[in-house]
């Protein structure tokens, strides 16, 4: 039989209040989002998951990376979680006595918030090493499509080997 999921950041400084914090992120209570869904198989080990991958030594880290590392977990979570609020949430609901109407909120760009909330919280860690990506570069046309458009006449390109070419073009008037 297999065990159930222990979180290794959410409970890491002892705090037992990950689940308010993360319905705090999407705007709802508990009525919405039970402590259930949060901790489902499918929300939290994978966003402790996405947030362990880039800061493997989380277990290390004490005072203020601690406390950055779990807001990070607790944002990734809310991330994870919000694709499915839309779900979630009724646009509106009522009878004839009240009515009310849930706000227009656009679920992909808040995942994509709290994300950068996360990893946010992960780039104030201090031990975090930085991670330099390489630079991607876009070229032109090669050598031979030059030449293939120069020799059906057309002359919207710039010639690889013309020692004239402006990188930044200036207005002219």
């Amino acid at each position: 039989m297999r065990m159930p999921y222990q979180p290794r950041i959410v409970n890491l400084n002892g705090y037992t209040t990950y689940h308010d914090e993360v319905r705090a992120h999407l705007g709802v209570d508990s009525g919405v989002l039970p402590d259930s869904d949060i901790d489902a198989p499918s929300v939290l080990p994978i966003a402790e998951g996405l947030v362990v991958s880039r800061v493997p030594d989380y277990d290390t880290l004490t005072d203020d990376n601690q406390s950055f590392m779990y807001a990070a977990a607790v944002a990734m979570i809310a991330a994870v979680l919000a694709p499915s609020m839309a779900s979630r949430l009724k646009a509106s609901e009522g009878d004839s006595d009240y009515k009310y109407t849930n706000q227009n909120v656009d679920w992909t760009e808040r995942k994509k918030d709290l994300e950068a909330v996360s990893y946010g919280h992960m780039d104030l860690i201090t031990t975090q090493t930085v991670v330099e990506l390489p630079q991607l570069g876009l070229s032109g046309p090669t050598r031979s499509k030059a030449q293939q458009l120069a020799a059906q006449g057309e002359s919207g390109f710039i010639s690889p080997d013309s020692g004239d070419i402006a990188l930044y073009p200036t207005n002219q008037e």
